[in-house]
């Protein structure tokens, strides 16, 4: 009961899936019309989805319950002014297939969760590097490392953002990284625990590409799963599936993730896009 009105199931599914727990009534009736105002949002989105007006539909997910704003401030958008690097262009692949996707030949982990910290650039490279041992090793090693281990040892950024090569070069400095299993991922940086002898990989070069598409696609084709960094909007928050577009996209870049593949779909190109936003609650 929320100011005398009794809430449905829909509401306390919701608080149960997510671990959702608010501190007093007053509280909870503001989550209460912000989930009501969201859940609005993407009934209608669904509804243009379902008539073929939109590629992609969307959800109710762990973010229902607050405001764009509070998303991006919880987040902390990744400050993307490290280090960069000359700009290369990989050589045109002959042949090159018409999709591909990495997850299908086993090089990518599963999706991790970088929760309110502005970690998305460490979760963007660790990923393709996780790829690359894969691959290198001629599919013998699919290791899950360790985030956290850049979080805390790499003080440059840490939960304020950062740029991939940062990380990179973090790695390659110290002489490796750890799995998640001996160094476990939690949002906040703390005290540099790493131990080299239980390194597992690490980085020898980190090109970075320049922007074109094509680049990138020939990139993916013949190397593998690569870090990038993007411009998201508020709609991206509750994306569910489908071919996600939004016309008005444009910005600076404000969140990395890792590109896992690409392909088309009734003439409209795609990337495959692994994040770093999901929790074992959704």
């Amino acid at each position: 009961v929320i100011n005398g009105l009794v809430i449905g199931n829909e509401w306390k599914d919701f608080k149960l899936k997510f671990g959702k727990n608010y501190q007093d009534e007053s509280e909870e009736q503001l989550r209460f019309d912000v989930f009501q105002r969201n859940k609005k949002i993407i009934e209608d989105h669904n509804e243009k989805f379902a008539n073929g007006d939109v590629m992609y539909s969307m959800a109710i997910n762990h973010f229902s319950d607050l405001e764009p704003s509070e998303i991006l401030k919880g987040l902390k958008p990744a400050n993307f002014s490290g280090s960069y690097q000359e700009k290369v262009k990989i050589e045109s692949v002959e042949d090159i297939p018409n999709e591909i996707d990495w997850r299908e030949s086993g090089a990518v982990t599963d999706v991790k969760d970088q929760g309110n910290c502005g970690s998305c650039y460490i979760f963007s490279a660790v990923g393709s590097i996780e790829s690359q041992l894969f691959i290198s090793s001629g599919g013998k090693y699919l290791l899950s490392l360790a985030e956290k281990q850049v979080l805390d040892c790499a003080k440059q950024n840490g939960c304020g953002g950062g740029w991939m090569s940062d990380v990179y070069s973090y790695i390659n400095g110290v002489g490796g990284l750890e799995e998640e299993s001996t160094y476990p991922y939690s949002p906040v940086q703390e005290t540099c625990n790493a131990v080299s002898s239980y390194f597992r990989a690490t980085v020898g070069s980190w090109p970075e590409l320049t922007q074109e598409e094509t680049n990138l696609r020939d990139a993916v084709a013949s190397i593998g799963p690569i870090a990038v960094g993007i411009f998201i909007k508020d709609s991206f928050y509750s994306y569910a599936s489908g071919i996600y577009y939004d016309p008005n996209c444009s910005g600076s870049i404000n969140h990395a993730v890792l590109v896992v593949g690409y392909g088309q779909e009734n003439g409209v190109d795609y990337w495959i896009v692994k994040n770093s936003w999901v929790s074992s609650k959704v």
